[in-house]
């Protein structure tokens, strides 16, 4: 398999991760790929029952190789 397989598959892989850390929660999740390729940005947009719901979710996805939460 060649190296750029390879990294769209990890990449698949990685937003995988993300998304199934939101199933069930009618989340809406949009990716966006950089204009270079390398980096893919993914906006979660769920509601949420209060602040501590929400810092959970942030610990939970913060174990994602790679991932940078804003």
């Amino acid at each position: 398999m060649d190296q750029e397989k390879e990294k769209k598959t990890a990449e698949f892989y990685e937003r995988l991760k993300v998304e199934d850390a939101f199933d069930c929660m009618g989340a809406v999740i949009k990716t966006t790929k950089s204009k270079t390729g390398k980096f893919t940005s993914v906006s979660v947009d769920v509601q949420m029952k209060d602040a501590q719901e929400i810092i959970d979710k942030y610990i939970e996805v913060s174990v994602i190789e790679g991932i940078v939460s804003l």
